[in-house]
């Protein structure tokens, strides 16, 4: 859509209904990709579900340096090396409620969370971003009954830093 610089995308998940039961994935490969994740999904009659995930992912990323950037940094008021780590891991996690209160009437909630221990992140205007302690945070409701549909979400991101001078 407008003013959407990296596009807009719309994850609606698999229901508990349709998709019970438990999976469990391990991956692994090149630049030390370790990756490991659950998932689990119940019912409890036509009425209620829910549905529980999370990963792991640990890796290197590609080595590359950008000749665009500066040699050098300020961190903390000191002028010190700009070296970029190249090591990648993250965790998240996923729980949703579906509930079914009568019939052509549904209630989804979800509430995830992902944090980045470190990473590296393309910028559209300054290059390549170092990420440490990112977190994102989602939460969503979705409400439904016939034809009619009604939608709230809530979307948070937090850097790790204290401020916009924190630079360590």
């Amino acid at each position: 859509g407008p003013n959407a610089a990296n596009g807009v995308l719309h994850v609606i998940t698999k229901s508990p209904w349709g998709s019970e039961g438990t999976t469990v994935t391990l991956d692994g490969g090149e630049q030390s990709l370790f990756r490991g994740a659950l998932r689990t999904a119940h019912t409890f009659g036509p009425r209620a579900g829910f549905k529980i995930s999370g990963e792991y992912m640990t890796a290197q990323d590609f080595k590359y340096f950008d000749p665009g950037e500066p040699d050098s940094i300020t961190r903390g008021g000191v002028r010190v090396a700009n070296e970029r780590d190249f090591d990648v891991n993250r965790v998240s996690g996923e729980a949703r409620l579906d509930l079914r209160p009568r019939a052509g009437m549904e209630l989804i909630t979800t509430a995830g969370m992902t944090q980045i221990g470190r990473g590296l992140e393309l910028t559209g205007a300054n290059g390549t971003a170092q990420l440490r302690n990112w977190r994102f945070m989602n939460l969503q409701q979705r409400f439904s009954w016939n034809r009619f549909f009604l939608q709230g979400f809530v979307n948070a991101s937090h850097s790790g830093n204290k401020d916009s001078l924190d630079t360590d």
